[in-house]
C-alpha cells in the first residue's frame, strides 16, 4: 500500500502553467515558493496519468501535476485524487491561475504546437484543446471550475491551500486561496 510523507498538488486548468511551474522548480527558480512550500530535492513529480507507475511503499515527496478542467474532474468529485490524498500525511495543494486572456492565448498556442508536430493522436489532442478552447473563451465557465474545485478543496483535509498568479513570468510567492482573488486573476 503506498504511503505519501509530503504531497504537493499543483493544480490548474489546461495551460494555466502547470509543467512551467514543476520545470521551474526542479531548476531552482522558484527558491522562495519552494521554501514557503517545505519542498526540497530530491522530490518526485508526475503527471495525473502516471501515478500507477509507482512501485515503492513510501514516497518521501510527490510533486503532482493535476489538470481539474479534465474529463476525470467533470463532476467534482475528484476520486482519485481523494485516495491518493487520504495516503498522504501532508497535503499541500497549489492552485494556478492567470487571466482569462492569456489562458486563451496560451491554450491557441498549444492547438498550434500539437497540430504542427507528430504525436500518437493530433486528432484527439487537437480535438479536446479545441474544446477546452471554447469553454476558456467563456470568462463564466472558467469561474465555474474554479467554483468547483474550491468547494473540493474546502471539504477534504489539507495542510494548505495556496493561489499562484501565473500571469507574470517570476513566481516568487502563493498566497491564500480566496474565490475573489481568482476573479480579479481572471477578468484581467
Amino acid at each position: 500500500m503506498l504511503k505519501i510523507n509530503q504531497l504537493v498538488i499543483i493544480a490548474g486548468t489546461a495551460c494555466v502553467g502547470k509543467t512551467t511551474l514543476i520545470k521551474k522548480i526542479r531548476h531552482g527558480d522558484c527558491n522562495g515558493l519552494c521554501e514557503q512550500l517545505g519542498i526540497e530535492n530530491p522530490f518526485m513529480a508526475l503527471l495525473r496519468s502516471e501515478l500507477s507507475q509507482i512501485r515503492q511503499p513510501i514516497v518521501e515527496r510527490l510533486v503532482l501535476h493535476y489538470d481539474f478542467s479534465g474529463k476525470d474532474s467533470r463532476n467534482g468529485e475528484y476520486r482519485e485524487l481523494c485516495e491518493l490524498i487520504s495516503k498522504s500525511d501532508n497535503v499541500t495543494i497549489l492552485t494556478l491561475c492567470t487571466s482569462n486572456k492569456i489562458l486563451s492565448q496560451r491554450i491557441t498556442l498549444r492547438l498550434r504546437q500539437v497540430f504542427h508536430r507528430r504525436c500518437p493522436h493530433p486528432r484527439r489532442d487537437i480535438f479536446i484543446l479545441w474544446k477546452k478552447r471554447r469553454v476558456f473563451r467563456d470568462i463564466f465557465k472558467v469561474v465555474a471550475l474554479y467554483k468547483r474545485w474550491f468547494k473540493f478543496v474546502n471539504g477534504i483535509n489539507v495542510t494548505d491551500h495556496l493561489l499562484v498568479d501565473t500571469t507574470k513570468p517570476s513566481i516568487a510567492k502563493a498566497y491564500s486561496f480566496e474565490m475573489d482573488e481568482v476573479k480579479r486573476i481572471l477578468m484581467n
